[in-house]
């Protein structure tokens, strides 16, 4: 799989997220015992959304194995997996008897831009009311992770006796463009 499959999608799906300023996002933030690709919390629903990125059929299969989906382990108000179109299109009927909702992405290998990737929600997560995560603790578990990110990056940029980069900088400052929001 090309490294571009498996990291452009999830940034640009992050990006596309942060527009809505009652939603605070992350990327691979630990959650419940388990690690979510992408986490969003919205503030004025008080919802969790969780997405999970898979690049073949396989990682579907043995996803659907992990512990976050046995019964008695705490689940977002909302799950998605997010797929490459080709992996959607090759197991759709199987993909569609899943309980979580499916997003599909296609994007040109030849370009990185972020404006060249689509992602198409064909469909929709059921919302789970029982056995729900904790609103309040799926945002500070983000918040930590915002956190950590940014002391880290300064850390490096410390021992290296260099400044912290501009791009990691905006990375950052994007990643966490709603928290004066949320904190309020």
């Amino acid at each position: 799989m090309n490294k571009l499959h498996t990291t452009v999608p999830p940034v640009f799906l992050l990006r596309k997220l942060q527009r809505n300023k009652s939603l605070i996002s992350c990327m691979e933030v630990s959650n419940y015992m388990s690690r979510a690709d992408l986490l969003s919390c919205n503030v004025e629903t008080r919802e969790i959304t969780e997405y999970e990125f898979k690049s073949t059929i396989n990682g579907f299969r043995s996803d659907k194995l992990k512990v976050k989906f046995t019964s008695g382990h705490k689940i977002p108000n909302f799950f998605y997996y997010v797929l490459p179109i080709s992996v959607y299109d090759e197991n759709k009927h199987e993909l569609m008897r899943s309980n979580a909702g499916i997003m599909h992405y296609l994007c040109r290998v030849a370009d990185a831009s972020y404006k060249r990737i689509k992602i198409t929600t064909v469909k929709e997560a059921p919302k789970e009311l029982l056995n729900v995560q904790d609103f309040d603790t799926a945002r500070e578990n983000i918040i930590a992770t915002l956190n950590f990110r940014y002391y880290s990056m300064c850390e490096q940029s410390l021992v290296r006796d260099l400044p912290l980069s501009h791009r990691d900088a905006y990375n950052l400052a994007y990643e966490s463009s709603n928290l004066k929001d949320i904190l309020k």
